[in-house]
């Protein structure tokens, strides 16, 4: 579908680079240690250990601790302390204390986490390899798209996880949506007047092609593209604040976009 094949090429990258969630298996170090460093360390980490509990490393988080009990129970989210902590109503018992509460997916991540057996790998250790440097592995092609088809595999992905949520694709959109929605996607700016009347007059293939190469071939794309890394990178022209003294971070900038 052309209005999902733009989204459908960033999902399959994310889901082909991110070990596991091909298969539907949660991811540990890419999953449920971003939500435990984000909201139980400070409580529960390297230089506090309330409650008896440690979750910086397995060795630490299955112990009984204070509990009584592993507040995490392998293969079985119910009978997991753990769980009872972070979904309780009463906010003097909720988890975490300090904070707000989990989401509902941060809640659901960690479920099925501990409903696959709370697989706890060795390299989660902060002194071992991110998962972020592993060589990613090619993922496993949903049933039912065609290998021969670049489109249709991405496709499948999304289809596949769109199934997973239980959520229907909405379909093929009017040609002046997806015109608007291929130029936000690709270059972050809106279309010319003239660009989806010429569309909305052809919305073949072959057209939709011509115009995704341009958009791809257009300075445009790379700058907008560029800006999220440079964002988290903290680039800036200047030094900013009170000095402004004009730097040269120029040629990272160009070579970035």
């Amino acid at each position: 579908m052309c209005s999902l094949r733009c989204v459908s090429v960033v999902l399959a990258l994310l889901i082909g680079s991110v070990p596991g969630l091909a298969a539907d298996r949660v991811d540990f170090v890419a999953e449920v240690q971003p939500i435990l460093a984000q909201n139980c360390y400070e409580c529960h980490g390297n230089f506090s250990r309330e409650g008896g509990l440690r979750l910086t490393n397995a060795e630490d988080a299955f112990r009984p601790g204070d509990f009584g009990i592993p507040v995490i129970s392998s293969g079985d989210a119910e009978l997991s302390p753990l769980m009872d902590l972070l979904v309780a109503e009463d906010p003097d018992e909720r988890m975490p204390q300090k904070g707000d509460p989990l989401t509902t997916a941060e809640i659901d991540t960690i479920r099925r986490w501990i409903d696959q057996g709370a697989i706890w790998p060795a390299e989660a250790g902060f002194s071992e390899t991110h998962w972020a440097y592993r060589a990613p592995k090619r993922p496993q092609i949903p049933a039912g798209a065609d290998a021969r088809s670049g489109a249709d595999v991405l496709d499948a992905f999304v289809q596949s996880r769109l199934a997973r949520e239980g959520i229907a694709s909405a379909g093929r959109g009017r040609p002046e949506s997806l015109v608007r929605r291929l130029h936000f996607d690709l270059i972050g700016l809106p279309p010319e007047p003239a660009t989806v009347r010429t569309f909305a007059a052809d919305p073949s293939e072959a057209a939709w092609e011509v115009l995704v190469g341009r958009l791809l071939a257009s300075p445009q794309f790379g700058e907008h593209w560029a800006t999220q890394w440079l964002d988290l990178a903290r680039y800036a022209d200047s030094t900013g604040f009170m000095a402004e003294r004009v730097i040269s971070n120029w040629p990272y900038r160009d070579w970035v976009v």
